[in-house]
């Protein structure tokens, strides 16, 4: 007899973080594939012009690369060694990268920690509201560890979303610049304000009013 399917990640309490780490999931593949973009573009050698033959193949060398982080670290030396890049390229591109880094660790803990649905107590021990989602820190997992700080664990897949986003839409503007001299160069976009951690017991017992 086959073994019942546990449907447990589709139920209601699960549903909202299924959905925000969808939404997180298709935000970084659409960054990681402007970057890709623009890695296509700053490995030409001279600026594309209408009617110039299409070369595709730093696209096949980028996707050949199975880790994210070294497809960065090609696209940094490709924007720093680019023989036609306009002024702002390698200080743009360079805060660029340093910000998909950043977030990449922040996208790796929200993606990779596992989840557990607590129930209404934890340990014993109540839990705020009718029960909650939390990763299973427990379980010592470093990335779920790192998520057990965040005082907002919905918020902070949502920022981690937002701010892929923001940087994607970036990417473009500045590939789109880098290849058309009549338009302007692109402002750094304003980045969401991450979610605060978690106010420990002690600190929590000191700020309330007497």
């Amino acid at each position: 007899m086959a073994k019942k399917i546990s449907h447990r990640y589709a139920t209601a309490e699960f549903r909202p973080y299924v959905t925000a780490l969808g939404q997180l999931a298709l935000a970084w593949n659409e960054l990681h594939e402007n970057l890709g973009s623009l890695f296509l573009t700053t490995m030409l050698p001279n600026r594309p012009q209408a009617g110039d033959a299409v070369f595709n193949s730093s696209l096949w060398v980028w996707h050949s690369v199975k880790s994210d982080r070294t497809q960065r670290d090609m696209l940094r030396e490709a924007i720093e060694r680019c023989p036609w890049r306009r002024d702002k390229l390698v200080t743009d591109g360079f805060w660029l990268l340093d910000r998909a880094n950043s977030l990449s660790d922040q996208r790796n803990d929200a993606i990779h920690a596992p989840l557990f649905y607590a129930g209404k107590y934890l340990f014993g021990e109540l839990t705020e509201g009718r029960g909650q989602v939390v990763p299973r820190f427990w379980s010592f997992n470093p990335r779920a560890r790192k998520l057990w700080e965040r005082a907002n664990l919905l918020a902070e897949f949502r920022y981690c979303r937002d701010t892929a986003m923001v940087l994607a839409d970036y990417t473009k503007e500045i590939e789109s610049s880098q290849i058309n001299l009549q338009r302007p160069w692109p402002d750094r976009p304003s980045l969401p304000i991450r979610p605060p951690k978690k106010i420990p017991p002690s600190q929590r017992r000191q700020a309330q009013p007497k």
